[in-house]
């Protein structure tokens, strides 16, 4: 009798959890999470980053070649702009990064490239002109990822090649305009291959992660010293701090998996296992209550509660190789970069928060 009603109970508690998950698979089937709202085309070869412009009626798309635009109140790409300085690296170009910042009363907006290019482009009157060069440096070969300091004083560049940080002044002169230097410092020590760079909001510390030496270096940046090194069992490959700055996120791209740094003990807390294939990009939404990872490999967008490490819906079909992505700076869309296929995806959070 005892045996018969523990079965009993067991139907029960196996039939309310089959219940409750064709209801939140119902429930977002209906459009109640993160959906497709269109796949912009015309963006460029192996688009890789992207930006916004402040006022977010504009994007910027870089990849391998020239930057392109696209029209965010339409969703509509503008084209590319013919004049920004470094397209093609004879070798392979890696896509520039980008990164936007208000210096004074204009926009700007920072775009590196694999060839050792640095440019600048006046972004302060989009999308009437379409912005305008007006600085650019020229240093090593190997630029990747950057991070521009709290205070719009320094871009830090992480070098791919000689496993350097390349700091890059950034001068405004009333007469010659903004410039960046290409005799800057250097950080040395950093990694074999660094792949991602942040900067902590008091802008004294840097997070440096490296897929070929397969760690997190931490770096003083008053010191310019690296400080400690993190080392994992798996390549990280993009990084995102929360909020507060107590915890780095990071992309494990071989195991498919989302580490979690404690920045003041500097120590890894956990791994949210089954991200998805090939984990690539990284954003938070403006509260740090979700995580938005592109999956290269499997082609899907995983987001993540960070309040309980659990994910909350995995979108799929986002395109082929999905890479960079980034929030609208109203937080209700994501625009991801998918490498392969040459398309920018918007997603809808409406429903998903």
């Amino acid at each position: 009798m005892f045996k018969s009603k523990w079965t009993i109970f067991l139907a029960v508690c196996l039939l309310i959890c089959l219940v409750s998950m064709n209801l939140e698979n119902a429930a977002l089937a209906k459009g109640k999470g993160a959906k497709i709202v269109t796949k912009i085309k015309n963006v460029g070869m192996g688009p890789d980053n992207l930006a916004f412009a402040p006022d977010g009626t504009t994007l910027f798309v870089s990849g391998i070649g020239p930057l392109f635009f696209v029209d965010t109140t339409k969703n509509v790409s503008l084209g590319q702009f013919q004049s920004l300085v470094g397209g093609i690296d004879p070798k392979g170009s890696d896509p520039s990064f980008l990164v936007f910042a208000k210096i004074g009363s204009e926009n700007y907006n920072f775009a590196t490239n694999f060839a050792g290019n640095i440019a600048v482009v006046d972004v302060s009157k989009l999308p009437s002109n379409l912005g305008r060069q007006i600085a650019s440096g020229n240093t090593d070969k190997g630029l990747g990822d950057a991070a521009l300091s709290p205070d719009g004083g320094a871009l830090y560049v992480v070098n791919k090649l000689t496993s350097k940080i390349f700091i890059s002044p950034i001068i405004k002169d009333s007469n010659t305009g903004l410039q960046i230097p290409s005799t800057g410092g250097f950080i040395t020590g950093i990694g074999t291959s660094p792949s991602s760079i942040v900067i902590s909001s008091d802008g004294k510390t840097a997070y440096v992660a490296d897929t070929v030496s397969q760690d997190i270096a931490i770096v003083n940046l008053v010191t310019n010293k690296v400080v400690k090194k993190i080392f994992l069992t798996a390549k990280p490959m993009k990084l995102a701090l929360s909020p507060k700055g107590d915890k780095l996120y990071i992309t494990l791209n071989n195991s498919g998996e989302l580490g979690i740094l404690d920045t003041k003990n500097k120590q890894m807390l956990s791994t949210i296992p089954q991200i998805g294939q090939g984990s690539w990009g990284i954003v938070l939404n403006s509260t740090g209550t979700r995580a938005y990872i592109t999956n290269n490999i499997s082609g899907d967008l995983t987001i993540v509660n960070t309040a309980n490490n659990k994910i909350v819906q995995k979108v799929p079909n986002i395109g082929s190789e999905p890479r960079g992505l980034t929030l609208s700076p109203k937080g209700d869309l994501l625009y991801i970069a998918n490498f392969a296929s040459q398309s920018v995806t918007v997603v809808s959070l409406k429903g998903s928060q």
